[in-house]
């Protein structure tokens, strides 16, 4: 059966509670409430270890629950996350592939007119034999445009993606002992997964706004409050690093504002 309510408070860590306290204006009880029903999805039973949920468990739960930071050096996208990403990576319905109300595939395009090649959900593969033999050995297609590329395809090479864009978040965060949460990682992936590194300004920034985070945790209020328009500035000053700021500047604004808000309140609404 479930684990019961009763079973899960008698376990709950809350000294992690405590420990993380400013990070959000909900109080205890809710994040307990919160965190047994996810345990309850996850499939958590009154058979666990001594019919209760573990520490680790625990710990997993409250990240999910965006209740917790990642430890520096770990982390990954989550759903939102991804489902925002793609939003800004479909490139435009004639590229899109439908049966039946349904994307079945998403055809390739040269997005910068310069004979490279976009798969899927903003995968680039350059006009070169090892990205040619890449894109066949990998993932079995063909070099050029309007390649159909199965949905399934498109997922496997953004999730192939990330796994180069983690790394280099992953020793950021760990080089500077940075706790950061599930909101401000997505945001970071996504910025990442455009720009392909964190620029000078952005690193400055994030350094300043979580020195000491391990144990100086401000609340989302705070922070958004204090570094909102600074971190957008670094940010957009790193965009503008890039080449083709004319051609896609205003899309770029746009997505970074979508980022701030993810970042800061974890959602994609514009309200500020």
């Amino acid at each position: 059966m479930p684990i019961s309510q009763a079973q899960f408070d008698a376990r709950f860590p809350q000294g992690i509670l405590n420990h993380f306290i400013n990070n959000t204006n909900a109080k205890p009880a809710s994040w307990a409430a919160s965190a047994w029903t996810e345990a309850v999805k996850a499939g958590v039973d009154d058979k666990s270890p001594q019919g209760l949920i573990s520490r680790e468990q625990m710990v997993a739960l409250l990240v999910k629950l965006n209740l917790l930071p990642f430890a520096p050096g770990t982390g990954a996208i989550s759903s939102k996350g991804i489902n925002l990403l793609k939003q800004y990576e479909y490139m435009g319905k004639e590229y899109m592939v439908c049966e039946n109300g349904v994307l079945v595939a998403i055809l390739s395009r040269d997005v910068e007119g310069k004979g490279n090649i976009t798969y899927g959900y903003g995968t680039l593969f350059y006009n070169n034999d090892a990205d040619k033999k890449r894109l066949r050995d990998v993932y079995g297609l063909s070099f050029g445009l309007k390649v159909r590329t199965p949905i399934a395809t498109c997922e496997k090479m953004m999730h192939d993606y990330f796994a180069t864009r983690y790394a280099g978040l992953h020793n950021f965060t760990k080089d500077n002992d940075m706790w950061i949460k599930q909101n401000h990682f997505d945001a970071l992936t996504m910025h990442r997964y455009l720009r392909g590194t964190l620029g000078s300004d952005t690193q400055a920034m994030l350094k300043t706004m979580f020195a000491n985070s391990k144990n100086k945790h401000t609340k989302a209020a705070t922070l958004k409050s204090n570094f909102s328009t600074k971190l957008y500035d670094a940010m957009l000053a790193d965009l503008k690093k890039l080449g083709n700021w004319s051609t896609y500047g205003n899309g770029w604004t746009s997505r970074l504002k979508d980022e701030m808000e993810l970042f800061f309140d974890g959602d994609d609404k514009r309200n500020y």
